[in-house]
């Protein structure tokens, strides 16, 4: 794997760690996203909608299988060892991922504020709208 981007931002409490997603493992995931909402069964199989807080229609788990063919596996492993590194100055000596899901989300449908089990929990973008819509607040403050 290429060197990663990558940008730690601690504005206060723990920091976070941001990191560009490269585009061979955005471009794996993409397609097995795309062919299994066409699988009717499959997706039935791995909906992950009911263990989810989020009101949205499509939220699937990923295989095992694909994780580690897809890069995704060592991607995650390196981000997280990259994070460890830099808030404790250890290295990490086990990595194994709990889970790994993805959301489909469309118009109207949310992620409320959460919590994930685990030591570390991320999000990833892989498709994002060219807007968001128009911004509610009309009201700019004057201070």
């Amino acid at each position: 794997m290429k060197k990663l981007e990558t940008k730690v931002i601690k504005t206060f409490g723990p920091s976070v760690l941001k990191v560009k997603i490269p585009k061979n493992i955005i471009d794996n995931i993409n397609f097995y996203i795309d062919e299994l909402v066409q699988d009717k069964i499959k997706s039935k199989d791995l909906s992950a909608g009911n263990k989810l807080v989020g009101d949205v229609t499509q939220e699937f788990n990923l295989e095992s299988e694909f994780i580690n063919k897809s890069g995704w596996y060592i991607f995650l492993a390196s981000c997280v060892n990259k994070w460890i590194e830099f808030e404790t100055q250890k290295k990490i000596k086990n990595f194994k991922i709990l889970n790994s899901w993805f959301v489909r989300q469309f118009a109207n449908e949310y992620n409320p504020t959460h919590w994930h089990g685990g030591h570390i929990s991320g999000a990833g973008f892989l498709k994002l709208p060219s807007t968001f819509g128009e911004h509610t607040q009309k009201k700019i403050l004057n201070m």
